[in-house]
């Protein structure tokens, strides 16, 4: 398993010291790394959707939009990927504890100091819950898998309802289905040809019907309950490798 990870920065030389450095830390830890280098915010922003990096390497001070402005860019899309801050002025430590930031590390960059940063990071990437990428409405939003509720079929799309609220995305059920599937296996159920249910927010499953947590009732085909009823009770049960 490589390790995505993505610098930010807009000075050639500096990029070519983390560069190194990063790389130095992958080899004495033993690890695969994919490194991918940027010379702006914007251009990570271009670039992020197809390429989601698991840690961030963040200059502060750059031409056009700063690491802080990025920073709270991704918060608000709801990335949780750690961040590394890096900088020359220390004043801007306080705005980096603000989006959560992992570490803050001064220029010159020391070594040490840095591999210790990447260490902290790394053992948070560990403990992320997973999160898919949806299509909505004017671009893409980054949803944590735990949050979503159920899911129901609307026209082309879906209305996939989570823990805050609800999101009108653009893909089908079936193509929500594989998406989630594939970020963790098992969590979802298809209790109806319009309706995909998180197990863990089943409280109770009936002949026609499954009660969600929040005292919602949907709609469970004859032909389904079979499959639904084991997977709630092998959940309850047992739990699943993502709890």
């Amino acid at each position: 398993m490589q390790i995505q990870i993505a610098l930010c920065d807009d000075r050639e030389e500096d990029v070519r010291f983390l560069e190194k450095a990063v790389r130095a830390w992958a080899e004495k830890r033993k690890y695969m790394i994919a490194l991918r280098a940027y010379p702006s915010a914007e251009s990570f922003l271009f670039d992020c959707e197809d390429h989601p990096p698991e840690i961030l390497l963040l200059d502060i001070e750059m031409k056009g939009m700063n690491g802080v402005k990025l920073a709270q860019e991704l918060r608000s899309r709801g990335w949780e990927i750690p961040l590394l801050f890096i900088t020359g002025y220390p004043d801007f430590a306080l705005q980096g504890y603000e989006v959560s930031a992992v570490h803050y590390l001064l220029k010159p960059v020391v070594s040490e100091k840095l591999g210790a940063a990447l260490d902290r990071a790394w053992a948070l990437c560990g403990r992320q819950k997973a999160s898919v990428l949806l299509p909505v409405e004017g671009g893409s939003l980054r949803v944590p898998v735990g949050q979503i509720c159920f899911a129901e079929a609307v026209g082309h799309g879906c209305t996939v309802t989570t823990e805050t609220g609800a999101i009108d995305v653009r893909l089908g059920i079936a193509e929500l289905e594989k998406v989630l599937e594939q970020a963790e296996p098992g969590r979802f159920l298809r209790t109806h040809r319009s309706y995909l249910v998180s197990v863990p927010h089943i409280s109770r499953i009936g002949r026609a019907f499954v009660t969600l947590d929040g005292g919602a009732e949907l709609p469970l085909s004859r032909s389904r309950y079979q499959a639904a009823n084991q997977a709630f009770i092998r959940y309850w049960k047992e739990g699943l490798p993502w709890d």
